[in-house]
């Protein structure tokens, strides 16, 4: 006979996770939009595609000052904190084994998204693969006291910082291999076979900073290729990009801001239950250390010239500074919360953040068939992308708060639910509850 799962009623969503939850994917959007529309190279650098124009320098600016890294970690702490509900929840229901069974079809079926994502709807950066395989390691820290959490999320910063200070220094020692490679190429001699490694090894690894000008001609002509070029290249790019380079950093920083929605959690600051004076200190300190930090880096990347040297700089203090600022912007949402004047901003993020996953791949949707089906890939300034950004916001607000209206879930967390628990949830809100967790999502 087939196990059933209880129903888990509407009302036990914690309107506070929603809203923080739909900031911080409107937030990402804010930095994905640039790889979304450009190559992948003028992330970090915008002088990537050719000196950068007044506003399209002001842009890059104001973006990696107040935003870089913040809303990525504020939506993987918001991952932690839901995954942690469902182990909770499923325990509390005493389901043993079979709990075990459903987390992991949970993580599995984030991880076929992840990948569909990658090839389907051709957003090459997507994060829901690597919160899959971070999640598969959250339950060993899930028993953990408060301490050994707080332990483990600063040894997983300080591997981070570590891993970012020590590529910095490699790629310094490469560096004077590299140009006397380079010289010895230029002056029509023949390179041995340590000068051709020292110059693939040099392009390869700077390669995400400082892309070549046919790197860049090659991911133009992708893009006009259309949908089969470039779903064919992510397809191909699988272990590299999913299995590769993302696999071995993103996981660490995915797990690390996971645990810090751990400690949040249990503190009752997601949840809302800090009072007024305490969050607003936790937005002063977020702000006033994290902007500080955050403007260092980007002026040290524009002193530089646009060159590794700033890049690498940047990535000395870049933990600390996405993680002030994340609290920086923590604080602000809860504010948000707490102001009665401010419930139709609730509403729109909550219902936002009610359907992220819906609202995410939503994302790669839209910017595949604008981009690339319509061409507009690598044809539009930087300040203009977020022409499209604020399209794509009122979109997800009006979508949201419309299909909610009618529906208890968004579309993706109703496929999402039926194959972690396999049964089909009930959609329409006068059917009833629908399965599961709703703060897990």
């Amino acid at each position: 006979m087939k196990e059933t799962i209880p129903l888990t009623a509407t009302g036990e969503r914690i309107e506070t996770l929603d809203v923080v939850r739909g900031f911080a994917l409107l937030g990402i959007l804010l930095m994905n939009i640039v790889v979304m529309g450009q190559p992948a190279v003028a992330y970090f650098n915008p002088a990537a595609l050719g000196p950068p124009s007044d506003a399209d320098l002001r842009t890059w600016f104001i973006t990696n000052t107040f935003f870089e890294g913040s809303m990525r970690t504020l939506f993987s702490m918001l991952f932690g904190a839901g995954f942690w509900l469902l182990l909770e929840r499923l325990e509390a229901r005493n389901f043993g084994l079979m709990g075990a069974k459903i987390y992991m079809r949970r993580i599995m079926l984030l991880m076929l998204l992840g990948l569909i994502d990658i090839t389907l709807f051709l957003w090459s950066g997507d994060i829901l693969f690597v919160y899959g395989v971070a999640a598969l390691l959250l339950p060993a820290f899930w028993k953990s006291k408060m301490r050994g959490l707080v332990v483990w999320a600063g040894l997983l910063f300080i591997i981070l910082t570590l891993f970012a200070a020590g590529g910095g220094m490699k790629f310094a020692e490469m560096e004077t291999p590299y140009r006397e490679a380079i010289a010895v190429r230029e002056a029509g001699q023949a390179l041995s076979e340590e000068q051709t490694d020292a110059i693939r090894g040099w392009e390869e690894g700077t390669e995400f900073w400082q892309a070549s000008q046919k790197k860049v001609d090659e991911s133009l002509q992708r893009a006009a290729g259309g949908w089969p070029a470039v779903a064919g290249y992510n397809a191909g790019e699988l272990f590299t990009m999913a299995f590769g380079f993302f696999l071995m950093t993103g996981v660490l920083d995915a797990l690390f801001a996971m645990l810090l929605g751990m400690i949040a959690y249990r503190l009752g600051l997601l949840q809302g239950r800090w009072s007024a004076g305490r969050v607003l200190i936790l937005t002063l300190v977020g702000f006033g250390v994290g902007i500080p930090i955050n403007w260092w880096e980007t002026q040290a990347i524009i002193d530089s010239g646009y060159s590794i040297h700033g890049f690498f700089a940047m990535m000395t203090t870049y933990q600390i500074g996405r993680v002030l600022l994340a609290m920086g912007w923590l604080g602000v949402v809860l504010l948000i919360c707490k102001a009665p004047w401010m419930k139709w901003l609730r509403a729109g993020l909550g219902g936002v953040g009610r359907m992220a996953l819906s609202n995410y791949l939503a994302h790669s949707i839209i910017a595949a068939v604008f981009f690339i089906g319509l061409g507009y890939y690598g044809q539009m300034s930087r300040t203009e992308l977020y022409y499209v950004v604020a399209a794509m916001w009122a979109f997800n607000i009006v979508f949201s708060l419309t299909w909610l209206s009618f529906f208890q879930i968004g579309p993706a967390e109703w496929l999402w639910r039926a194959g972690t628990y396999g049964a089909w949830p009930k959609l329409l809100k006068r059917s009833g509850t629908g399965l599961a967790p709703a703060t897990a999502d």
